[in-house]
């Protein structure tokens, strides 16, 4: 009885949702969109990699590369990661403190193409050369779970935060406590809806990013969906206590765009946030968004769960404190 009444509220919530076209766009077809623009223009190019030399190659690896690359460029001194963060070459191959490195950008697709390219002609029978880094990786597979961390964002916080407290201005969360239904019941349907939306988002973004670019998400899949339901829990929370704290729909649409913009851009959803000014680095580190994003981003490049507990953790002191937050301040009048 109790399953049949909590999946009878999560299809309702659904319903709901999906009957407000504004959410659905900014849910499910937003992330979409930018996945094909933002991949399109940063995707990759057709044209010859430029490959950098470090001074210093054995003479045996400079002719290597000189054989599969003769339009390659001997280079004297200088940082290699900085000649390619500058763009004077897509990849360069340097010494490095354990054998060879390739220096190369993983999120510029020509960078990690080129990379690719260098590790299968120099590294492929000489496993002590191998560079560190996912270089067969491109720009649409960086993107891929940030879009993941931006649908969790858009569908918890925003129709959560803003569906609560229009709920309560109509008077439906006050007929609630005088129905049958259990305020648990209503309060997991939200929870559980979100769930099946992100999923049904999820699966979404992952086939067209295979399909149109060949990016993969993970190959870790339930450590994946283990840290995205972590993620859909955090930002629920969150979009409780944007309900908690607001007063009417207009100020819980202020308040959660006032979270979201700055989050979206400081947590590396769109590009890494390296090169940003030392002085935001502890903004970044505290946003609630910035350990999702790491943590789904991380999971596809072949980490292990093990190796996230830090972002882990920092996910589920977010959720306690929104929970703690929500339970002390919460009015459903």
């Amino acid at each position: 009885m109790t399953a049949q009444l909590l999946w009878h509220q999560v299809r309702h919530e659904i319903r709901l949702y999906m009957r407000d076209r504004q959410s659905v766009f900014w849910s499910f077809m937003m992330p979409i969109l930018l996945l094909l623009l933002l991949g399109a223009i940063f995707g990759g190019d057709d044209r010859a990699p430029v490959i950098g030399i470090a001074d210093g190659l054995p003479p045996e690896i400079a002719a290597r590369i000189e054989a599969q690359f003769p339009d390659a460029r001997t280079i004297a001194g200088g940082d290699p990661a900085a000649r390619v963060d500058d763009r004077s070459v897509d990849a360069m191959v340097a010494p490095g403190p354990e054998g060879w490195r390739i220096a190369y950008d993983p999120v510029r697709a020509p960078s990690a193409q080129a990379a690719a390219r260098l590790t299968e002609a120099l590294f492929a029978d000489a496993p002590r050369l191998a560079p560190t880094g996912s270089p067969d990786r491109g720009y649409a597979d960086f993107l891929l779970p940030g879009l993941v961390a931006f649908t969790i964002v858009s569908t918890c916080l925003f129709s959560i935060g803003i569906g609560i407290v229009s709920h309560r201005e109509k008077g439906e969360l006050k007929r609630v406590l005088v129905t049958p239904l259990p305020k648990w019941a209503f309060l997991a349907g939200q929870l559980g809806s979100r769930v099946v939306l992100v999923l049904l988002q999820t699966a979404l973004l992952a086939a067209l990013g295979w399909l149109v670019f060949g990016a993969d998400l993970t190959d870790d899949w339930p450590a994946f969906l283990l840290v995205l339901l972590l993620g859909v829990a955090t930002f629920s929370a969150l979009g409780f206590f944007v309900a908690t704290v607001s007063g009417t729909v207009a100020g819980a649409a202020a308040v959660a765009n006032l979270i979201f913009i700055p989050m979206i851009f400081l947590s590396g959803v769109y590009f890494p946030v390296d090169g940003l000014p030392a002085v935001l680095s502890f903004l970044i580190a505290a946003l609630p968004l910035t350990p999702l994003v790491e943590a789904l981003r991380a999971l596809g490049t072949g980490a292990d769960l093990g190796a996230l507990w830090p972002q882990i953790a920092a996910l589920l002191a977010w959720t306690a404190l929104l929970i703690a937050g929500t339970l002390r301040w919460f009015r459903w009048t």
